[in-house]
């Protein structure tokens, strides 16, 4: 029997050969709310979105609930545009940063710092130079 091609899609290539990952959304009780299998190269960040509108909780009548007050995940998912659906939806995040990412805000914040500290200092002829702080 042939695999459908639903399925075939999340079969990929790792460092390992042919795998797939499991991305699973859970309550605070673990049960679960919503599953989506991937690629074994799709990366983790990409597939937040995807599992996060999977999620339908019947709430008695009426419609379903589909946004969950928080999210809390790992250090696979913490990307800008993740971040920025979640506060666009009003849902709070904990999600760590990687460390090459707060290294990265590190250096442009101490980059900023340094730029805000140069001066320009008035020529005698009416041109300007750019003085270091010093």
């Amino acid at each position: 029997m042939r695999p459908s091609a639903r399925h075939r899609g999340a079969i990929g290539h790792s460092r390992g050969g042919l795998t797939s990952k499991n991305h699973l959304v859970c309550d605070g009780r673990g049960r679960t709310l919503a599953f989506v299998l991937a690629p074994g190269q799709a990366a983790d960040t990409s597939m937040l979105i995807a599992t996060l509108d999977k999620i339908r909780v019947p709430a008695g009548r009426g419609r379903p609930r589909t946004r969950p007050d928080r999210v809390i995940a790992d250090k696979s998912y913490p990307s800008k545009a993740n971040r920025a659906w979640l506060r666009e939806r009003g849902t709070a995040a904990t999600i760590p940063e990687r460390d090459d990412q707060i290294a990265h805000r590190r250096k442009a914040s101490s980059l900023a710092t340094t730029m805000q500290g140069s001066a320009s200092l008035p020529c005698s002829n009416g041109c300007s130079t750019r003085r270091s702080p010093g």
